[in-house]
């Protein structure tokens, strides 16, 4: 029933819902766009991570692959003694990243390639080999560089008669562009998985915090819990890939692992800002934020322009039927309203009966305001027609005036009023009322000769009439009284209703009156009889003061 009744509720309602469907489509569509880029930023983080883990993975079998063609080559000319094998060894180091080769016999003694004694009986780090892996363990060389050692076994018609070491730095597999991504923010490094010590990084993931393993720099944030720690070290161990999310240096970042060298428990990991991944989708989100905020303007645009088209059809619907009523009121009545903006110094509506009524036609008083007093003479001193048009008028004025009608010259009458009304806005209107009062003003004038022609009668009556005059005065001035009254107040059906009891009662009170003038023919004649009646006296006291104070 509201929205039937208010239009304009309805459709803000209407566009309301729009908007907050709109609205939680927005934010299904951000979480959306956020989820995919994530999944897809996860993705890129995994292939970045694995293809630099496999580039380490083939550099290594490359090498091993390498120290396994020089074994062959060994045995092809027959060297597989140490002794021998020196001058070879030297010539292969010399051309393979390999900077120290070594051979040893089947009971692991032997010469390196610069001709030094190779024993693999001892404690030393190089042979440090884990069952038959074919890379060894990494340690420190004597300048404090992280190395490792590649073997490949000697087997002679089948007999074993000993093995070919090759030592390298550990950093000649490291991939510098493969290792920053997302503009430096993200970084990979090959650690133990065992220690979480970094095998091989990028100088910016080298230390966490001038941490030199990787456990050490998370067990560094209080946020990470021991428990979060320990199930990663345990995953890593078990030759697993995975993803968290933990607290390095202050910062929310992902962190993915895979195993590169399940043999050596060496697992290549990434740490990625959590921010830096949001940021692909910071830039759609703000893309789609500038679409919906585009859409929500353009909504805005269309809920004003149907509210200023709605609001211009009620009051377009408001102005024809107050047409219609107007024009009805016109056809039925003398009276002639017009609607005068006093802002705007321009008449907004004119009563169709302008025409029929006063001559005047509608379309100049439309056109021409000023055209309305052309035809209208009022009294000398009259100052309606400036106050009208200076819109000097700030309470309701009426005047009579005599109005010259254009196309017979032909005069008459009007009652010519102003009534000032402001609406919400501010604006000012005067509404005007043109009352033809021409019958009215000959029946006046028909009773003021009439009471004259009575006057001149009766003072030819005798003295007695003289001494009743002033009674026969005070009714007629009643009844001329309330009459006039009554015209004022035309429009007001109680008032007039009221005027017109109290002529009735003064016309009575008139009527006795002559009825006692009159039948001073019976007392003059002594034929007067008097009557024993009786009456209300309170009626006769009321009747006489409204008819001694109107």
């Amino acid at each position: 029933m509201f929205l039937k009744q208010y239009p304009l509720h309805r459709s803000a309602l209407c566009n309301a819902c729009i908007g907050l469907l709109l609205l939680v489509i927005v934010i299904a569509l951000l979480n959306a766009i956020n989820e995919a880029m994530w999944r897809s930023t996860e993705s890129t983080i995994r292939s970045l991570t694995q293809a630099s883990g496999e580039a380490i993975a083939n550099a290594v079998r490359r090498d091993v692959q390498s120290l396994e063609s020089f074994k062959e080559s060994l045995l092809g000319a027959d060297a597989v003694v140490p002794v021998a094998a020196v001058s070879l060894m030297q010539r292969y180091a010399a051309t393979s990243p390999f900077s120290q080769v070594a051979m040893v016999d089947e009971y692991g003694r032997g010469y390196f390639a610069n001709g030094d004694p190779a024993n693999i009986n001892n404690a030393e780090d190089w042979h440090n080999f884990l069952n038959d892996a074919p890379v060894s363990r990494t340690y420190l060389d004597a300048g404090g560089q992280r190395q490792i050692t590649m073997r490949r076994p000697l087997f002679v018609d089948g007999h074993y008669r000993g093995a070919v070491y090759g030592s390298l730095p550990l950093k000649t597999y490291a991939q510098p562009s493969a290792m920053d991504f997302f503009d430096g923010r993200g970084s990979s490094f090959m650690v133990s998985a065992w220690s979480g010590e970094y095998l091989i990084a990028s100088p910016d993931a080298r230390e966490q915090d001038g941490k030199t393993d990787l456990y050490t720099a998370l067990a560094a944030s209080p946020e990470n819990k021991p428990e979060r720690i320990a199930a990663l070290r345990q995953a890593m161990n078990e030759g697993k890939s995975g993803s968290a999310v933990m607290n390095i240096q202050g910062r929310q970042t992902y962190l993915y692992y895979t195993p590169i060298c399940p043999a050596n428990n060496w697992d290549m990991v990434s740490i990625v800002p959590v921010e830096a991944m949001h940021q692909a989708a910071n830039y759609v989100n703000a893309l789609v934020a500038i679409v919906c905020l585009i859409i929500l303007a353009g909504l805005l645009v269309m809920f004003s322009l149907t509210r200023r088209h709605r609001t211009l059809a009620l009051k377009i619907k408001a102005r024809h039927y107050r047409d219609f009523l107007f024009q009805t009121l016109s056809g039925s009545t003398d009276n002639v309203f017009l609607i005068y903006n006093a802002s705007r110094r321009a008449m907004e509506y004119v009563f169709e009966n302008l025409e029929r009524v006063l001559g005047i036609p509608m379309r100049t008083c439309l056109e021409n305001p000023a055209a309305l007093f052309e035809h209208c003479v009022f009294k000398s001193g009259s100052r309606l027609r400036e106050d009208f048009e200076a819109t000097a008028i700030r309470e309701a004025r009426s005047e009579e005036c005599r109005v010259i009608t254009p196309a017979t010259g032909e005069n008459r009458w009007v009652k010519f009023a102003v009534t000032p009304t402001s609406d919400v806005g501010g604006r000012t209107y005067y509404v005007l009322s043109l009352t033809d009062i021409t019958e009215e003003k000959a029946v006046r004038r028909l009773l003021r000769d009439s009471l004259a022609a009575a006057e001149q009668a009766s003072k030819a009556k005798s003295s007695f009439l003289s001494a009743m005059s002033h009674d026969i005065r005070t009714p007629m001035n009643a009844i001329i009284g309330m009459t006039a009254i009554a015209e004022r107040h035309i429009g007001d059906p109680k008032r007039v209703e009221d005027c017109l009891d109290k002529i009735s009662v003064a016309s009575r009170l008139l009527l006795g009156i002559i009825n006692e003038v009159l039948d001073m023919s019976k007392i003059e004649s002594g034929k007067l009889l008097l009557s024993n009646e009786p009456f209300n006296l309170n009626e006769l006291v009321r009747n006489a003061l409204d008819v001694m104070f109107q």
